[in-house]
């Protein structure tokens, strides 16, 4: 899998971004902006969604942090506008087979099925798993109901049962235990590239072991990837159907936004969500570790403690509450669980902040406070770094190699970097400037590195990007990302080994202001190719695959051209980003292409309608991928142009670059 950023910032701080990978070091990038998601519960438990941005007060490592994007998202207003193609959650089912006897297993099924029936809102994902002998993947995270139901119905059995018939005492116990720990923090890292919270609802029975310090890597990679693991406990449970009238249900469940639920949400009884959903109140209602079926986790100081601990006992559940997930055990009906987890992970807040680099090494205590009376607020109370592994191949990274990199003159390398970048928004102040440079083809001594920074007008440097590839990562396209505030940049990209500098390629980069709800256009991008997404993510909105596809359109990755020649006798592929649309269903959208040759002669060229090549993607952001023929144009080198205009709006946006028509 290969390393992406996870954003890069900002010229009058410095600042660090965080990216995962799964199985391997992870790109680091300077500064860092950081997403939290945060849930307001009234004291009887309902969602509270009509804040604003002025209700939050939030400090990071007992400092004011000023919040740089805002976004409250709630199940019924997205269940409203279904047709806005907004992603919504983001959900693994997970079947514990090797914990769990085959009543067990058709209870758990029973109610996943019903789950998935009621709650997979339109632009939902969801995936389903299982872990017998070893961790299987049924089903990618699709939007499909009947594949997921299809895939929950597979008979459970033929995925092997390593369950103990004496427990999980002695040396093969401890094994087995650590291996179900082993394969959940790999599966938590190969999620990490989701940007999204990421929510895996596990039915088992549980099981205690001395687990050593895997359950503290697990708990650390997957607080890092942004995993909540929720644990249903089916002993004793059952699944009934419930047929009582869903209008709670109705009113707060939708399929949600990009970036979802973080656990760690206010306690709530089932007979309470029984009296909102018109059923009269349950005469015994689950019990939970604080005495509902729905825990509400406090900050975890000291992990590794746990290992000699907590760990020891009831080892899932432990999981759930220190991934900010939650526990349900001794349900009597674990379809009221399972409505009551969904109507929490449709209805949050998403708060964007930006870290230095000092503190974004560090793992920083969380506080969210906000203005109201009775109500709980719950959200990860850690900020848990996630940068390159310094130490791996003892290849030193970080600061000491991006200053050269940074100095007036930048260091000799034996070839110039090639390099298209493209400028896309990030936060409602901030743009993602992607630098996509093509195969190396270098011969590496030893582990190789990319590198990028941001240099201002006063030659400070503003961001930077580090991440270690492999040789195979080498002969395929590669690419960094910054995060920028609006100015003019010098941007520097290179790749060197352990001795010596490979290649370096410089350009200057213009982000331009924010349009503040008026119509503006990404880069404008010549693609060289596209290639099909791997099916893993195909199902899964652009806006949650960023960080390893940043150009991605309708189950394809856009590979830019570097050098923008293109053939008259091929149709010339174009991309881009459209934000601030009110035509967001592309009915009338409409692009008029003209081409500008050096004498300043203008060719228009056939108006395109976008009515079948977009993608809405949510937040009124539209993607635009098609063809427009050069066929009439002699060869010569222009100036791409193209005027598109919204007609809800009656606003025009242009966008232009360089093309060498051959």
């Amino acid at each position: 899998m290969r390393p992406t950023p996870r954003l890069v910032l900002v010229c009058a701080f410095a600042l660090t971004l965080v990216s995962t990978s799964a199985g391997g070091a992870r790109p680091h990038s300077d500064p860092q902006l950081v997403l939290l998601d945060v849930r307001v519960n009234d004291k009887a438990g309902n969602p509270v969604t009509a804040l604003d941005r002025e209700a939050f007060q939030l400090s990071v490592g007992g400092k004011p942090e000023r919040l740089v994007s805002f976004k409250a998202v709630s199940g019924a207003a997205a269940l409203a506008d279904a047709a806005s193609a907004e992603p919504g959650k983001i959900v693994m089912i997970l079947f514990d087979v090797h914990a769990m006897d085959s009543s067990q297993a058709t209870i758990a099924q029973r109610a996943a099925a019903n789950y998935a029936s009621r709650h997979m809102g339109p632009g939902d994902r969801v995936a389903v798993a299982v872990y017998g002998r070893n961790l299987q993947i049924l089903q990618p995270f699709t939007g499909d109901r009947q594949k997921v139901l299809d895939a929950i119905g597979r008979p459970l059995a033929a995925f092997g049962s390593s369950k103990l018939e004496k427990g999980f005492g002695g040396a093969e116990g401890i094994q087995l235990a650590k291996n179900v720990l082993r394969s959940f923090r790999t599966l938590a890292a190969e999620l990490a590239s989701i940007n999204a919270r990421k929510s895996v609802l596990v039915f088992t029975q549980d099981f205690s072991a001395a687990t050593g310090e895997e359950f503290s890597k697990l708990v650390e990679e997957a607080r890092a990837s942004r995993v909540s693991f929720y644990t249903l406990i089916t002993t004793g449970a059952v699944a009934r159907r419930d047929n009582a009238p869903l209008r709670a249900r109705a009113k707060q469940r939708g399929p949600g936004t990009a970036w979802n639920s973080s656990g760690g949400f206010g306690q709530m009884s089932f007979s309470a969500l029984a009296q909102q959903r018109g059923a009269p109140p349950r005469t015994q209602a689950p019990t939970g570790p604080t005495g509902s079926g729905i825990s509400d986790p406090s900050l975890r100081e000291s992990v590794t403690a746990l290992d000699a601990v907590t760990a020891n006992k009831d080892i899932l559940q432990n999981l759930a509450k220190e991934t900010y997930g939650d526990v349900v055990r001794e349900a009597n009906n674990l379809n009221d669980a399972l409505d009551a987890i969904d109507l929490r992970l449709s209805n949050y807040y998403l708060l964007g902040f930006l870290l230095d680099a000092n503190r974004s090494a560090k793992t920083q205590k969380i506080e969210v406070k906000v203005n109201g009376k009775d109500l709980r607020v719950s959200y990860p109370k850690q900020y848990v770094p996630a940068g390159l592994n310094e130490e791996e191949d003892g290849f030193p990274l970080r600061k000491n190699l991006s200053s050269p990199l940074e100095a007036a003159t930048p260091p000799t390398a034996s070839a110039t970097l090639t390099f298209r970048p493209v400028v896309l928004q990030a936060a409602d102040e901030i743009s993602k400037v992607v630098l996509f440079a093509g195969p190396a083809q270098l011969s590496a001594r030893g582990p190789t590195v990319l590198l990028a920074v941001a240099l201002d007008e006063a030659n400070r440097p503003c961001a930077r990007f580090e991440s270690r590839l492999s040789p195979e990562q080498l002969q395929a396209p590669v690419h960094a990302a910054l995060l920028l505030r609006p100015g003019a940049y010098r941007v520097r990209l290179a790749l060197r080994d352990e001795k010596d500098w490979l290649s370096i390629g410089e350009q200057p980069v213009t982000v331009p202001p924010p349009a503040k709800g008026q119509l503006s256009a990404a880069t404008l991008v010549i693609s060289e190719r596209v290639e099909a997404l791997p099916e893993s993510v195909r199902g899964l909105a652009p806006t949650l695959i960023s960080e390893d596809h940043p150009l991605s359109f309708k189950g394809y990755r856009v590979v830019p051209a570097l050098t923008n020649q293109a053939a008259r006798q091929k149709p010339l592929a174009l991309f881009f980003t459209l934000y601030n649309v009110k035509d967001t269903a592309a009915t009338q959208l409409k692009s008029e292409p003209r081409l500008v040759n050096d004498a300043g002669e203008v060719f228009l060229l056939s108006p395109v309608q976008h009515l079948e090549t977009a993608q809405a993607i949510g937040d009124h952001t539209v993607l635009l991928g098609f063809t427009i023929s050069l066929a009439s144009v002699k060869p010569s080198h222009y100036r791409l142009v193209l005027d598109t205009l919204d007609p809800l709006s009656k606003e025009t946006v242009s966008s232009e670059t360089e093309v060498v028509v051959q």
